[in-house]
């Protein structure tokens, strides 16, 4: 199953920037996969990197309006299902040489996932990394992060919801392949004063990715 026209904003600094992106609406769908209905998706990435010294940031998100997503389709409903009225991802990456952080967080309302059927449990906020489910060869997890921090480059990606699907059986075979919803990440690279801030990399932003089927 194969997403076109997904909003992806990227910035690169100096000199700083406020870019945003826009798709008013996704469809896709494939049978023996799923589908895939939102209203509308956003990205960002903006950074106030301008060569100068100090304190700087660089930051993206991603948010996704009137979420639906059904995948592998069984003989009564779907292996997994989602829902949400918004699903959004913040990646940020700030501060001077020796002092740089980096940091991620997920924001929904109204979120419904479900495994055959089941209702899962869903934390208020979910802490980095959050594991909802691993059995029957699904995986589901909330606020994905990776980040690397040293005292002169900071780096930060988060994914507000990750399937991965290993042979999970549906009506048609065995579905394989990864679906991402709400990817954002920045990097901000300084070194010492009194040198200036060099380079921010990445505001990258996108809304849903990767999808493969093995049958």
């Amino acid at each position: 199953m194969q997403v076109a026209n997904t909003p992806f904003t990227f910035g690169n600094a100096p000199a700083p920037y406020n870019l945003q992106n826009t798709v008013l609406s996704l469809n896709v769908s494939e049978t023996g996969i799923g589908s895939i209905q939102t209203g509308v998706l956003e990205t960002f990435a903006a950074s106030n990197v301008d060569g100068g010294l100090g304190s700087r940031f660089a930051s993206a998100s991603s948010l996704v309006d009137d979420l639906n997503v059904f995948l592998v389709p069984l003989l009564v409903g779907s292996a997994v299902t989602i829902s949400a009225d918004t699903v959004g991802s913040n990646s940020v990456a700030n501060g001077d040489f020796g002092s740089l952080t980096a940091i991620g967080d997920m924001t929904f309302e109204n979120l419904v996932i479900s495994v055959f059927g089941v209702n899962l449990s869903i934390p208020v906020a979910p802490d980095p990394n959050t594991v909802l489910y691993d059995m029957d060869g699904i995986k589901i997890v909330l606020n994905q992060q990776f980040s690397s921090v040293s005292d002169s480059d900071a780096f930060i990606t988060t994914n507000a919801i990750v399937v991965e699907l290993n042979d999970v059986e549906g009506i048609l075979g065995l579905v394989s392949g990864n679906v991402i919803i709400a990817h954002s990440a920045g990097s901000l690279s300084a070194v010492p004063e009194p040198s200036s801030m060099l380079l921010l990399m990445g505001g990258v932003a996108a809304v849903l990715l990767r999808r493969r089927r093995i049958a």
